[in-house]
């Protein structure tokens, strides 16, 4: 769910090794990439559609309102989800009012240590890009009438999604993208229906006032940094899984305050995908614990599994005083496989040198740069 913004600027490098066309356009378009949440206001149309097994994809429509460099505003328009919704997100601050059936709720989280909106593509790190994805230049297309780069990015490993992404060559801003499984079947896409570049923004689009006094805090971020530090907060040992999909590291530690119990958050990357780990003390027979995310799972040995997608699943298992949830972006039987090999992490030696952040297995992938489209992390709201 990190990630604020943007490509990181070395991708230009990767640009490079595949793309026939000017070296030097391609780092003007890398730039441009990179500087535009900080360069122009925008405003526009996004729609995302979800395919599953069903007829037809889960489509949401919604209007984005973008003001440099920290501001952006959604407001639900088409949905296949009902009630009306709007989040404006200022800094590290997102506030969320979300009306349905005669009733408005409101909410205000800080986001600190990750990313709620983003701007371009979810990468991490370029080694871990480099090592797990291939990445290609597929030319030139007309998006809304402006001039897109296309960008492909496939996988090394089996079982994994391919992106293809249509950047605006002069603004740098993400106009559309695709993801794919193995077979080439379409997962989602996002893709603007309007947009328009350095429009005049209404100041108010941003006024928060009505929260005052009726928002509740939802999922605060309390703690993010090292093994340690997480653990310390938590106050409770925390557990790892010990067989790791191929490709992926883990990238960021935290804790969150969700309904109002620690959780500890562990947030893994090939570079692209994501996998994400929550933990926390509760008892089989805690039913507010276990009530998300809701409808009915299949059971596949004493792990629970919500198929979300072809690509996305989430999965829970417990023991007497903990429940894990896995949320994530690979197969079914690789993240079982996964979660059924979480075990407790034993502290290191308190007389050695090597601290818990040394340790290979929990290296970080580097800084989460970004997510998919600005948009896309409203309709993806994960604990």
């Amino acid at each position: 769910m990190k990630r604020y913004y943007l490509l990181e600027a070395t991708l230009v490098y990767l640009l490079l090794l595949h793309s026939p066309v000017d070296a030097a356009e391609l780092d003007i378009t890398l730039k441009n990439i990179v500087e535009a949440p900080r360069q122009i206001d925008y405003q526009g149309v996004l729609t995302t559609q979800t395919y599953t097994d069903q007829n037809e994809p889960i489509r949401n429509t919604q209007r984005i309102v973008h003001q440099k460099p920290d501001k952006n505003r959604m407001d639900r328009l088409e949905s296949d989800t009902p009630g009306d919704l709007v989040v404006i997100q200022i800094d590290d601050d997102i506030y969320r009012r979300e009306s349905e059936a005669g009733s408005t709720y409101y909410t205000h989280r800080r986001i600190s240590g990750e990313s709620g909106l983003g701007l371009g593509l979810g990468f991490s790190s370029l080694d871990l890009l480099r090592t797990n994805y291939e990445l290609i230049d597929r030319g030139r297309e007309m998006v809304l009438d402006r001039n897109a780069i296309i960008l492909s990015l496939q996988p090394n490993h089996p079982g994994r999604i391919s992106k293809t992404a249509w950047v605006d060559e002069v603004t740098g801003l993400v106009l559309r993208t695709e993801d794919r499984d193995e077979y080439g079947n379409i997962l989602e896409e996002m893709f603007f229906t309007e947009i328009s570049v350095n429009p005049s923004v209404d100041e108010g689009l941003f006024a928060t006032d009505e929260w005052t006094d009726r928002s509740v805090e939802e999922n605060q971020v309390i703690a993010c940094g090292t093994l340690q530090e997480v653990e310390e907060v938590a106050g409770f040992p925390l557990a790892a899984p010990v067989y790791m999909p191929a490709g992926f590291t883990l990238d960021r530690l935290r804790v969150l305050l969700y309904a109002n119990q620690p959780t500890a958050h562990f947030t893994y990357t090939d570079g692209l995908a994501q996998i994400s780990l929550y933990q926390r003390e509760a008892a089989p027979s805690d039913s507010a614990a276990m009530a998300w995310p809701g409808g009915t799972p299949h059971v596949q040995d004493n792990v629970q599994v919500w198929n979300m997608g072809a690509l996305s699943h989430i999965l829970r298992s417990s023991d007497d005083t903990r429940l894990f949830t896995v949320v994530s972006d690979i197969t079914e039987d690789e993240s079982i496989d996964m979660i059924r090999s979480i075990c407790v992490i034993n502290p290191p030696d308190t007389n050695s040198h090597t601290s818990s952040a040394d340790f290979l297995w929990f290296a970080g992938g580097g800084l989460m740069v970004g997510s998919l489209v600005l948009g896309g992390w409203f309709f993806r709201r994960r604990i």
